[in-house]
């Protein structure tokens, strides 16, 4: 994802998402923390803090941490 739409960060953000909750869903939980903390880190830098899909990324983020502390 890093390499090949590096053109565009927001696309990234967008795949990077969409993979972490797919690792999610097959309880894959620290395949998908890396790609969550990837479309939050994009998502912060090409959006920002405020936006809707940014904040959406870190709620995730916050349901994957759960998940790895049970």
């Amino acid at each position: 994802i890093k390499s090949r739409f590096s053109a565009d960060p927001v696309l990234q953000s967008e795949l990077a998402h969409s993979l972490a909750e797919a690792w999610f869903s097959l309880g894959r939980y620290q395949k998908a923390l890396a790609a969550m903390e990837l479309a939050l880190g994009l998502r912060t830098r090409s959006l920002g803090a405020d936006d809707r899909r940014t904040l959406h990324s870190a709620f995730k983020l916050a349901q994957i941490h759960a998940q790895l502390d049970n």
